[in-house]
């Protein structure tokens, strides 16, 4: 499981038929797995923790939850905490 996920969602995976929930996480900074910065976005998240969407953050878009630091793309697409 995604710690990404874990961290922010811990109780959605406790529910039936979690594999079709997708998450919402702005950032204040998103490292592509291209090598692209991108700043204050929301990445949609499906329940792997495999990018769906990226949106910039405006003030109409409301995020499930807020992250303050980095996050990385993996190459295979997860995303997932900057260490």
């Amino acid at each position: 499981m995604s710690r990404l996920l874990l961290r922010y969602f811990p109780a959605a995976f406790e529910r039936e038929g979690s594999q079709y929930l997708s998450f919402r996480v702005a950032t204040l900074k998103l490292l592509r797995a291209d090598g692209e910065v991108l700043e204050r976005v929301v990445v949609k998240l499906d329940c792997r923790a495999h990018l769906l969407e990226i949106t910039p953050l405006a003030q109409e878009i409301a995020a499930t939850a807020w992250h303050r630091g980095t996050l990385i793309e993996l190459p295979n697409g997860e995303v997932t905490l900057a260490d």
